[in-house]
């Protein structure tokens, strides 16, 4: 099953475990605050139980509600058409099929995805829309970096796509690849400089993201409050 799969994925890919960093405006980047989050993604079995009511984000395939060159899309509040009705909930994970996680390139998506779900997991609060995806891009290329792959070899993608797709993010691996050279210990997170962030903030607006757009993060939701990640566990 797809959560049963993000689950592992999250707490046992070596790529995730290898990559761990820090930035201003933020959560932590790290393979710990990763695993918590897996224990979000639980099972149509354990759905009914108790212990999946406390924190739970839904995996869905519905490529129709994804824009068409997105594998993997994460929704961290709901979303309302326009005569109010539920469209997607808060806390839900989209996938464009059943095997993204069988490659590499959909894989990285996937953790690019994960890592606006730890900063959701990390909130309720509100964060700079040039550093939430700034610290995906990053994440998603330091995955690239642990396989060895670089913007212009990158592995097929789900559907048979090349690198070419993917040429904009040349920028971020030259940006990825120095912070990632500084990790000394796994355990420990890589502080970003204020120059590599003031840079993976410009790669972001060159995309087309609002220099000054903010993000609210809700936090994963549990009996309709909400729920954080703190201090490596929980609250």
């Amino acid at each position: 099953m797809l959560d049963t799969s993000i689950r592992m994925f999250l707490s046992s890919n070596q790529a995730i475990a290898g990559a761990s960093f820090s930035m201003t405006g933020v959560a932590p980047v790290t393979p710990a605050g990763f695993r918590l989050l897996s224990t979000c993604f639980m099972t149509n079995a354990d759905a009914t139980t108790s212990g999946a009511r406390r924190r739970r984000i839904e995996v869905r395939t519905r490529p129709q509600l994804m824009s068409h060159s997105s594998v993997a899309e994460y929704i961290a509040n709901e979303q309302r058409n326009s005569a109010g009705g539920l469209i997607l909930a808060s806390d839900t994970m989209l996938l464009r099929g059943q095997n993204v996680l069988d490659h590499q390139v959909g894989a990285a998506v996937v953790f690019h995805e994960c890592v606006y779900a730890l900063q959701d997991a990390s909130g309720p609060r509100r964060v700079a829309e040039v550093d939430d995806e700034g610290a995906a891009h990053l994440a998603e290329a330091w995955f690239h970096l642990e396989h060895g792959n670089s913007p212009t070899n990158l592995p097929e993608g789900m559907n048979g796509d090349q690198a070419s797709v993917f040429a904009d993010l040349t920028s971020v691996f030259a940006i990825a690849g120095p912070i990632r050279a500084r990790r000394q210990q796994p355990n420990q997170p890589v502080p970003v400089t204020q120059a590599e962030r003031t840079a993976l903030r410009q790669f972001v607006v060159s995309q087309g993201y609002r220099r000054r757009g903010v993000y609210q993060n809700s936090g994963i939701r549990r009996g309709g409050r909400a729920h954080r990640i703190r201090d490596g566990a929980w609250n």
